[in-house]
C-alpha cells in the first residue's frame, strides 16, 4: 500500500518523541523499577524518571502535538478525502445498512435508544454536539438527522424488523453524492493553520508539564506511604482495601488540587506585562 505524505508527516513527528524517550536506557529504568516491587518499585520509579524528567518530557510531547509537521500531516491526510472517496464510503456504509443482519442490529440499537429518550432530547443533544462544530460540518450532520427523524416515532411504536426495513430502505435512498460534495468541500478547509490553531486551543486546556510532574510524582509518594502502611500492618489483607480506598480518594483531591493550581497560573497574566488603562 502507497504510503501517504499526510502520514508520513505525523509518523516523523512522533518518531522524535520516540527517539528520545523510547530508549534502552529508560527501559533499564523501568526493569530496574519492576525489579524492585511494592513500595520500593515506585520509591525507585520516582527517583529513575525525577519530576524535572517528567516535566520535560510532557512539553516535549505537547512541543509535537503543535508542531507545524503535526498540523501539515493531519491537513494532508484530511484534505486526500476527496469527492469521490468520501461517496466510495458513504456507499459502502449505506450499502452495508441494506444489509438484513446489519439492519436488524441497528434497528435494536434505535430501539433501545429510543425507549430512553424523547425527540426533543435528541434533537437538543445533537444541537449542543454541533454548537462547535464548523457550519458546514454542522449543517450535513443536520441533513443526515433531517433523514432520519420521520421515522423516530414509527420506530418507537413499531417492532424492530419493522425498523430495519426502514433503516434499508433509508439507506437505500440517501443522497450520497450531494453528501459527498459538501463533506469534500469541508475536507479543504482543513488548512494547517485551522489545524495548529485547534491543537493550540486542546493543548492549552491540558495540565501544564510542570502539573503533570506534580500529578505523577504526587501520586507515586501517596501510593509509596500506602504501601508502606501495608506492609507495617499486621493484617495487611484486611488493610489493603482500606488504604485502596483512601488512596482514591486522597488522589482524586491532590489532582483536583494541582489541576485548579494550574488552571489558576495560567489565568494570570505573564510576568512584565503591561496594560494600557
Amino acid at each position: 500500500m502507497a504510503q501517504h505524505p499526510g502520514l508520513d508527516l505525523l509518523k516523523e513527528a512522533f518518531k522524535k518523541f520516540a527517539a528520545k524517550y523510547v530508549t534502552p536506557e529508560n527501559a533499564d529504568k523501568l526493569t530496574r523499577t519492576a525489579a524492585a516491587g511494592g513500595q520500593a518499585a515506585v520509591n525507585k520509579g520516582l527517583t529513575e524518571f525525577p519530576k524535572a524528567y517528567v516535566k520535560d518530557a510532557a512539553n516535549d510531547f505537547y512541543g509535537i502535538l503543535n508542531s507545524s509537521e503535526v498540523s501539515d500531516g493531519i491537513s494532508q491526510a484530511v484534505r486526500a478525502f476527496d469527492e469521490e472517496k468520501v461517496k466510495a464510503l458513504l456507499d459502502k456504509g449505506m450499502a452495508k445498512l441494506q444489509e438484513e443482519e446489519t439492519s436488524l442490529k441497528v434497528a435494536k440499537q434505535i430501539k433501545d435508544v429510543l425507549a430512553k429518550t424523547s425527540n426533543e432530547q435528541i434533537e437538543q443533544g445533537l444541537d449542543n454536539a454541533l454548537a462547535t462544530r464548523a457550519d458546514g460540518e454542522a449543517m450535513i450532520i443536520k441533513a443526515l438527522f433531517e433523514q432520519f427523524k420521520p421515522m423516530l416515532d414509527d420506530a418507537r411504536n413499531g417492532s424492530v424488523k419493522d425498523v430495519a426495513a426502514q433503516v434499508r430502505d433509508i439507506a437505500a435512498t440517501i443522497p450520497t453524492d450531494a453528501i459527498a460534495m459538501q463533506a469534500a468541500a469541508l475536507t479543504r478547509e482543513i488548512t494547517p493553520e485551522r489545524v495548529s490553531k485547534q491543537a493550540d486551543a486542546v493543548v492549552g486546556k491540558l495540565p501544564s508539564g510542570k502539573a503533570v510532574a506534580d500529578i505523577v510524582h504526587g501520586l507515586g509518594e501517596l501510593a509509596s506511604d500506602k504501601l508502606g502502611a501495608i506492609a507495617a500492618s499486621k493484617t495487611p489483607a484486611n488493610d489493603a482495601k482500606a488504604a485502596a480506598a483512601e488512596f482514591a480518594s486522597e488522589a482524586q483531591g491532590l489532582v483536583g488540587k494541582i489541576i485548579a493550581k494550574d488552571n489558576e497560573n495560567k489565568a494570570k497574566p505573564p510576568k512584565g506585562a503591561k496594560f494600557d488603562l
